[in-house]
């Protein structure tokens, strides 16, 4: 069976009231902050309203939350993610600037004109073009990934077509 666990430990540094450096919050990210599709997972371990980031929030994401898939207008999401294998996301774009690593398994990175597959360390940096994944691999894949609010100044030949 395939492990399908994403790690909740979440470490959040702050000041004491010394003013020195420590962790101010260690526990699980929000019950609100956690989504599931079918057997797939992730959670969103922080989220920044607007630049530049605030650094004093002691509860980020806030117990109101709720994912999406752009980042807030301005913002910026951390997110976690374990998909199944076979699992695949269609070719779709958002107007963020994603950086993805992938932590583990296989992961395939699908472009208009090609296709790629990723290994575990591999970093993507997605400028809002068309984009679509799929785990082909017989593992889940585990990936992080920042969403960056961004321009939407970067058009694929699929946006122009349906626009």
């Amino acid at each position: 069976m395939t492990d399908m666990r994403i790690s909740s430990n979440r470490y959040v540094t702050g000041l004491d009231p010394a003013g020195k450096s420590c962790i101010v919050d260690l526990g699980e990210v929000h019950e609100s902050a956690r989504w599931e599709l079918g057997e797939n997972k992730a959670h969103d371990f922080w989220v920044v309203p607007g630049l530049p980031a605030p650094t004093r929030e002691t509860e980020n994401p806030a117990a109101d939350w709720r994912p999406i898939n752009e980042a807030p207008q301005g913002g910026v999401i951390g997110r976690l993610i374990t998909w199944a294998p076979g699992f695949e996301i269609p070719m779709h774009a958002t107007p963020t600037l994603d950086f993805v690593v992938l932590i583990t398994g296989e992961l395939e990175l699908i472009l208009e004109t090609e296709r790629r597959l990723l290994a575990p360390g591999d970093v993507v940096v997605q400028r809002g073009t068309a984009h679509g994944w799929r785990n082909p691999g017989t593992t889940a894949c585990t990936l992080v990934v920042v969403m960056v609010d961004a321009a939407n100044d970067q058009i694929s030949a699929k946006d122009e077509d349906s626009a």
